[in-house]
């Protein structure tokens, strides 16, 4: 297969590698199956195997790893008294249970090739949107910049051959998706380990209250003949439990400085692990595979603007001509807007992948706490809608005004250097001309 971009099969395989080691059910999958499935999978995306190949043994992966730990569904019973399951029923039980499992994962193998292959080939998609409610998917298309990514990959195809550029988006989109997403899983990993050590250090001085609590109710139980002593010897008993209390006290206030002290040096005893196996790896991790996934991102992109500023300016000679002089914007301004279209929309989407794993943790948080989501959500959606407005309206005009100013600097650079090449002439026609092309430079510079 051809190779578009540098270490192209490499990252492909780091990059769902890094996917499918990191999300998993612990519950469900052995740590010695995970890293087959994932090694496998990087020998498929380095071989460049079809996509559709390599989706349907991922999906297939998940499956195998549930079925594959599976409890058994036949049970052997036995009594108290008796045992009646003798050797040749176990074997036989046991040899219909691997039957059972051999089925499950040959069915699972052909639903994942054709959910693979419904998937890539957009039937699915688009057998969704058919049985889709309308006001769902315009939902959809205001949550996700679909529009945009379309009209971008529409202006992409007017410069470069739609062949190469489906191969080319595709790789971006197969690394992107695995590493944002993986990315998200891990962050959500990292907080809830960050929120664990928090929970550790608010328990040090409730657990301390509560104990003291304890053994302040657990002590000062008097017998009942206790009364008529005390009525005897009123005096001397008042000084001695003055004394007692005062004793407790300090005793109280001393084991818990000490309880204190001993949590309070075991959490700072933890601080060191924490940041060298949990901190330190997960910033790593994020700055490596986000380094990796800008590479690739980076490679379309510097494509493209070769593209844009060569390739389509020399496939005939009026297009040269026509740049020179019909049009006031330079081959660099064309190619500098085609980087900041795809960077825009890039970033865009990249945001939404990397906030999808944590859009996956609403549905369990809706159906524990039902009505502080439905005080919460029209607030957030209502905020993110008066944000998104005011944020479009600002980033249209800055892109009119930025338009503007790109054509009046390159109309200024090509009057400023055919009068320098000029001069001569322009010295010999009088004053005047001079001073006409000086007001001409100060208007151009004002309007810039």
């Amino acid at each position: 297969p051809t190779s578009f971009f540098e270490n192209e099969a490499a990252i492909a395989a780091i990059s769902i590698l890094f996917f499918r080691t990191t999300v998993y059910r612990k519950d469900q999958e052995s740590t010695l199956l995970r890293f087959f499935f994932a090694l496998l999978l990087a020998g498929l995306a380095y071989l460049k195997k079809s996509y559709e190949l390599i989706t349907a043994v991922e999906i297939f992966s998940y499956a195998a790893a549930h079925l594959l730990l599976m409890r058994s569904s036949s049970r052997i019973t036995t009594t108290t008294g008796t045992r009646s399951t003798t050797s040749s029923q176990t074997t036989a039980t046991q040899t219909t249970d691997i039957l059972v499992r051999i089925f499950y994962m040959a069915v699972s193998a052909v639903a994942s090739m054709g959910i693979a292959r419904l998937l890539l080939s957009g039937l699915l998609l688009k057998s969704l949107a058919m049985v889709t409610p309308s006001i769902a998917i315009q939902l959809l298309y205001y949550l996700f910049p679909i529009d945009e990514m379309q009209e971008t990959y529409d202006v992409m195809a007017m410069f470069a051959d739609p062949a190469v550029l489906a191969k080319q988006t595709h790789h971006l989109f197969f690394i992107t998706f695995h590493i944002q997403v993986a990315m998200g899983f891990l962050g959500i990993e990292f907080l809830r380990r960050e929120q664990h050590r928090r929970n550790q250090l608010v328990r040090m001085d409730v657990n301390i209250d509560s104990s003291s609590e304890e053994d302040s109710s657990g002590g000062g139980k008097e017998g009942p003949g206790s009364a008529s002593a005390a009525k005897s010897s009123s005096s001397s008993s008042s000084i001695n439990e003055n004394k007692s209390d005062n004793n407790n006290n300090s005793k109280k206030d001393s084991t818990q400085m000490k309880m204190r002290l001993q949590r309070s040096s075991r959490f700072q005893r933890g601080a060191a692990p924490f940041i060298l196996f949990t901190a330190f790896p997960y910033m790593i991790q994020i700055i490596v595979y986000g380094a990796m996934n800008k590479y690739a991102f980076l490679c379309l992109q510097h494509d493209m603007h070769r593209t844009v500023r060569l390739n389509e300016l020399f496939d005939h000679d009026s297009h040269l001509v026509a740049t020179a002089t019909e049009t006031a914007t330079s081959p660099e301004a064309y190619a500098n807007s085609m980087d900041n279209v795809l960077n825009t929309v890039y970033d865009i989407f990249n945001r939404k992948i990397f906030s999808l794993p944590k859009v996956l943790l609403l549905p369990a948080v809706m159906a524990k706490q039902p009505w502080l989501v439905v005080q919460v959500v029209p607030f957030i959606f209502l905020s993110d809608f008066i944000k998104a407005s005011a944020v479009a309206y600002v980033t249209r005009k800055i892109e009119e005004f930025q338009k503007q100013i790109q054509e009046l600097s390159s109309i200024r650079s090509k009057v400023e250097a055919f009068d320098m090449k000029n001069a001569e002439l322009l010295q010999r026609s009088g004053k005047t001309a001079m001073l006409f092309t000086q007001r001409r430079w100060d208007s151009l510079t004002v309007q810039v």
